[in-house]
């Protein structure tokens, strides 16, 4: 279903007064995109105009905020604004030459070098630029790599390994599902995660610096039972 909102004259043109062969100015103001179009009347009949479109530029409430990215990790960036029937489209870099994302006012970005992001919000012909945001890489704990071996019936432990000058200075924070994907917490603890799911299930692990600097995600390993 579309909501669609009509557009209402907040302010309508009058009449005026001119001379034989001089020309007049007639102004309308309304709250949405529309087309207008003048019939202009006189003794022997009368003509209309062609019809023109007038957009209404879309307003940026909040604007997309720049942010560190840890090792292995994206970030989503997001954009608020108010117009009629808006769309959006993102771009990589500082122009238009890299488009990304879909049609929403949301983008999430990949694992990513320093780049910067910028979002053009439309409403029919007439667009507005968001700020131009940087996200800037940042080097998480160095995570060498994450086993799994037998724990039981049906149970594996899972283990990351963290080299040696980065393990006495971090967190541990478990998820299950795609790495990267935050919505399934399993909660804080050691290196190590006791798994025994009832079908084929992800698993991975966020390591942080235990200042909350920086981070870095592991990849997902699937335990079966």
């Amino acid at each position: 279903m579309t909501v669609c909102i009509p557009p209402a004259i907040t302010h309508q043109p009058t009449g005026q007064q001119v001379n034989a062969n001089a020309s007049a100015t007639l102004t309308v103001t309304a709250t949405s995109s529309q087309t207008y179009w003048v019939r202009v009347s006189g003794g022997c009949g009368s003509v209309d105009s062609t019809a023109v479109a007038v957009d209404l530029r879309p307003v940026i409430v909040t604007q997309p905020q720049s942010g560190s990215v840890g090792t292995n990790q994206t970030m989503t960036l997001s954009v608020t604004a108010t117009g009629s029937a808006l769309h959006y489209q993102w771009y990589r870099g500082s122009d238009s030459s890299t488009p990304v994302g879909t049609d929403a006012p949301t983008y999430t970005t990949g694992a990513t070098a320093a780049t910067n992001y910028w979002v053009k919000v439309s409403s029919g012909a007439a667009f507005v630029a968001s700020t131009i945001v940087t996200l800037t890489p940042c080097g998480g704990p160095a995570v060498t790599g994450v086993t799994q071996t037998a724990a039981g019936p049906g149970c594996k432990l899972i283990t990351v390994n963290v080299s040696s000058g980065d393990a006495g200075n971090v967190t541990y924070f478990w998820y299950k599902g795609a790495s990267g994907d935050t919505t399934h917490p399993l909660g804080g603890g050691p290196n190590y995660l006791t798994a025994c799911p009832t079908a084929s299930t992800q698993y991975w692990c966020r390591v942080t610096f235990n200042d909350g600097t920086c981070s870095t995600d592991t990849t997902a390993v699937t335990v079966t039972p």
